[in-house]
C-alpha cells in the first residue's frame, strides 16, 4: 500500500524526484544543488504479468560546482562536468567496453545538450540538460541529469583487476587553455595531446568549457590539467615544459588552436 497519493504509482524513473528535491533546496536558498540517488524503478510488461523491476542510478547537479581542491574556484554546473562524473563512476566498475555517447532529441530535455549513453550496442541511459521551459516551472537555473541502468552496468563484463604500486616520485600539472572550433571534439583533442606527451602524461582533465559571443559564434573555449609523472625518477621542469609545448604545437597545427 503506498505511503500517500503522491506514491501510490510504480515509478520509472528516478529523475522526477531528483528535480522535486532540487527545486525545493533552491526555494530555501541552497542554490548550488548535487543530488544523485540508487533506486528501483519499474516497466510495464505484457498482458497481466508483474512490472519488471530493476535498479536505475540517477543524478542532478544545477548552480555552481567547486572540486575538493580547496585552492579551485566555483564554476558554472555544465554538461561536460556532469559527463566527467558519469564517466569517473563508470571507470571505477573496470569494464571491458567504453562507454558510447550519441546525441539525441528526448521530452523536457534541451534539444542540443542530450545524449543517450550505450554500452556494447545497448542504449542504458540518457545525460542532458533539463530543458529551460521545464527549469523555469521548477525555479531551477540551468540543470544537468542522468540516468542509468544500474543492473545493466552491474551485469555488463568486467576487466581483469591490476594493481599498481603507488608512485614513489612527485607528479607535475600543467593547465593549458585553448580556443577552438566548435566543429573540434573533446574526444580528438584529448587524443592528440596524448598522442603527444607519451608516456609521462598520466592524466587529462577537462576543468572548463565556455561559449559565447565574445569568442564568436563558431568558437569555444577548453581548459585541461595536465599531470606528469615518472613512476622511475623525479621529473624536472625542463622535461615537463618540453612535452607541454610539443602539445601547444601539435595542437595549434592540426586544430588550429589559439592558446589563452
Amino acid at each position: 500500500m503506498p505511503m500517500s497519493e503522491e506514491h501510490s504509482h510504480l515509478r520509472t524513473s528516478i529523475v522526477p524526484q531528483l528535480l522535486k528535491a532540487a527545486s525545493y533546496n533552491v526555494a530555501r536558498k541552497n542554490s548550488n544543488v548535487a543530488l544523485y540517488e540508487l533506486g528501483t524503478v519499474f516497466y510495464a510488461t505484457e498482458g497481466d504479468n508483474l512490472p519488471l523491476e530493476t535498479e536505475h542510478l540517477a543524478g542532478l547537479i544545477t548552480g555552481n560546482w567547486r572540486e575538493t581542491d580547496w585552492q579551485k574556484q566555483e564554476k558554472k554546473v555544465d554538461f561536460f562536468l556532469l559527463k566527467g562524473m558519469v564517466e569517473g563512476v563508470v571507470a571505477k566498475l573496470g569494464l571491458e567496453e567504453a562507454l558510447e555517447w550519441k546525441q539525441i532529441e528526448k521530452q523536457d530535455l534541451h534539444p542540443g545538450r542530450t545524449a543517450s549513453i550505450s554500452l556494447a550496442g545497448e542504449e542504458i541511459g540518457y545525460l542532458a540538460q533539463i530543458h529551460p521551459s521545464l527549469a523555469a516551472e521548477l525555479d531551477l537555473k540551468e540543470t544537468y541529469v542522468f540516468e542509468l541502468g544500474a543492473t545493466q552496468l552491474l551485469a555488463a563484463p568486467k576487466k581483469a583487476v591490476a594493481y599498481h604500486t603507488i608512485p614513489r616520485f612527485p607528479s607535475m600539472t600543467r593547465d593549458i587553455a585553448l580556443l577552438v572550433s566548435k566543429e573540434v571534439s573533446q574526444a580528438a583533442l584529448e587524443n592528440e595531446i596524448k598522442a603527444q606527451a607519451g608516456k609521462l602524461l598520466t592524466n587529462i582533465q577537462l576543468f572548463d568549457i565556455f561559449e559565447g559571443e565574445k569568442l564568436g559564434a563558431d568558437k569555444k573555449s577548453m581548459a585541461y590539467t595536465l599531470t606528469f609523472l615518472d613512476p622511475e625518477r623525479t621529473l624536472t621542469d625542463e622535461e615537463v615544459t618540453k612535452a607541454n609545448q610539443a602539445i601547444v604545437t601539435a595542437l595549434e597545427t592540426k586544430f588550429d588552436a589559439v592558446i589563452r
